[in-house]
């Protein structure tokens, strides 16, 4: 079990021997390993790649060298791993495999080793390790088996690695999940301890009779690594910038792949701002305290990003603006979601130049026009149209809106009008293709209409005359003809008391397919601009 830390004291006419040396030694080379625990993590430090290459001029696929490249590594004991120049890989123990393997795990482990013996006739007969210096070094090992690594030891007991058993007492020291324990009994000079470090995998392949195995590949496995981390509270910078990045990349290297991963919470006192694009792969944005409510969020789910508003709550909503207005007053909502999964253009409007609207294939009514009482929708086999019962269909060509009922607006004509008491007005011809049904009784006939322009205006005398046509019908033959005249365009003169308008049908005239007919009008201190005329046609 560890002692507290201890250092040499120097004094005067001080006697030292090995032990002093060794005490001294010891010291530094603990504190250090101690640092190397509680403000970094164990793990690759830099380099130490596998690197695959053939001789020059070889076949591809050929077998070739595998080198570990040079770096450092740090393992759960403090201990440092380096590597200061390219170290090949010797094949021969490989073939102990059973066979080819795409992937045999490499690890190295840490070694001391003995060096510089005393010269002839400075030996000492005592069986001690008579050497001057301690290589530190490390030695390479590979799977199957996986290696197993020693067991750390915290305050005299075996350290357990995650998930651990939690403390029963509170005097138990806690114990880091990541197994750097930089207060652990760390091992002294007589005891070395393995812990394996992994580095990636090689491609090894089988020899058979004369011809030898050899490595056909290799993978530094980054992901698969364990790197070493940095172990603090706080950090700060002196400077106006605090950067992350990959070390060995460039100054102008593609910043866009994945960098830094936050295991938990991220807090920001200040601004995000984010020179390229922010990612959510199966994370959640939150907008303000995402434990209370109303709580608004983004969240990755599959191929969908899904926006979220926490409160049922009609008063609550997910608005999206236009930006601050040019006088500086604040920006107007142009959509609005609510908790109800009501989509509100409240003041903008909605286009799709090259795209569609889909309703799904429930039957309902889908568009509500003005609340529910003017829309449109599907019934089984229908789609159907809805007005207030007190309200009006009516059909416009031209013009633009306008207010009061059933008008056209400025520059517009109305084509068609089904009134409230279910009667059609046209404006124009009617044309039946099939059969006409009056009162539930089908009656074949032709109606064809039309506008007579006259253009008759009088202050005076009386004016009366005859505005005669002639229309063809699309009956084979026509038996006979009815002729309907109405008054259209009116105006009143002296305040209308005596103008007067009167206009007929008269001398209807059947010839196959055609109908000639007469409409006698007589116009008194008044004007007559048109009149309205309707040919009904039967067999």
């Amino acid at each position: 079990m560890a002692t507290d830390v201890e250092r040499v004291h120097y004094y005067p006419r001080q006697y030292l021997g090995v032990e002093d040396f060794q005490a001294e030694q010891a010291y530094h080379r603990d504190m250090r390993r101690r640092h190397n625990l509680a403000h970094h993590t164990w793990g690759v430090v830099a380099g130490l790649e596998l690197v695959f290459r053939q001789a020059q001029g070889a076949q591809p696929g050929a077998p070739g060298d595998v080198s570990i490249q040079p770096g450092m590594a740090v393992d759960a004991f403090g201990r440092e791993l380096v590597n200061l120049e390219p170290y090949q890989l010797d094949p021969t123990p490989f073939s102990r495999l059973a066979g080819d393997d795409p992937a045999v795990g490499i690890w190295i482990a840490y070694r001391e080793t003995g060096a510089l013996q005393p010269p002839a006739g400075f030996q000492q007969c005592d069986p001690v390790s008579q050497f001057a210096r301690t290589q530190e070094t490390f030695f390479v090992a590979f799977a199957p088996p996986t290696p197993v690594n020693a067991s750390l030891t915290v305050a005299g007991q075996p350290y357990v690695p995650p998930p651990a058993p939690a403390p029963t007492s509170p005097l138990d020291p806690p114990l880091p999940v990541d197994s750097s324990v930089p207060y652990q009994d760390l091992p002294d000079d007589t005891s070395v301890p393995i812990w394996y470090v992994y580095l990636g995998t090689v491609s090894w392949r089988q020899g058979s009779g004369q011809v030898h195995g050899g490595f056909v590949g290799a993978d530094s496995d980054t992901a698969g690594r364990i790197h070493a981390g940095a172990v603090a509270g706080q950090v700060t910078t002196p400077g106006e910038t605090l950067l992350l990045r990959r070390r060995q990349d460039p100054p102008d290297a593609d910043l866009s792949r994945f960098l830094v991963w936050v295991g938990g919470r991220l807090q920001v006192a200040e601004d995000v701002v984010a020179e390229s694009d922010v990612e959510l792969v199966s994370g959640r944005l939150a907008f303000g305290d995402p434990t209370l409510e109303p709580s608004l969020w983004m969240r990755r789910t599959g191929s969908d990003l899904r926006l979220h508003l926490g409160k049922p709550d009609t008063s609550q909503k997910l608005s999206i603006g236009a930006g601050a207005n040019s006088d500086g007053s604040a920006d107007v909502p142009v959509l609005q979601v609510d908790s109800q999964d009501r989509v509100v253009l409240p003041t903008g409007s909605l286009s799709l130049p090259n795209g569609s609207v889909g309703f799904g294939a429930s039957t309902r009514q889908m568009l509500n026009l003005w609340q529910d009482v003017y829309g449109i929708g599907i019934q089984d086999f229908t789609l159907y149209f809805r007005t207030d019962p007190a309200g009006d269909f009516c059909w416009f060509t031209g013009g633009a809106h306008a207010d009061p009922r059933s008008a056209p607006g400025p520059g517009g004509a109305r084509s068609m009008r089904l009134d409230q008491s279910g009667r059609l007005q046209v404006a124009g011809d009617v044309e039946v293709g099939g059969s006409l049904l009056l009162g539930g009784s089908r009656i074949p006939c032709d109606v064809i209409t039309g506008v007579g322009v006259v253009n008759q205006d009088t202050s005076a005398a009386p004016i009366d005359s005859v505005w005669s046509h002639t229309v063809q019908s699309r009956l084979p033959a026509v038996g006979s003809a009815t002729v309907l005249v109405g008054l259209a365009d009116l105006v009143c003169h002296h305040g209308g008391a005596d103008s007067k308008w009167r206009a007929t049908a008269q001398n209807i005239a059947v010839s196959g397919r055609q109908v000639s007919f007469d409409v006698p009008y007589h116009v008194e201190m008044g004007a007559l601009n048109s009149f309205t005329w309707a040919v009904i046609c039967l067999p």
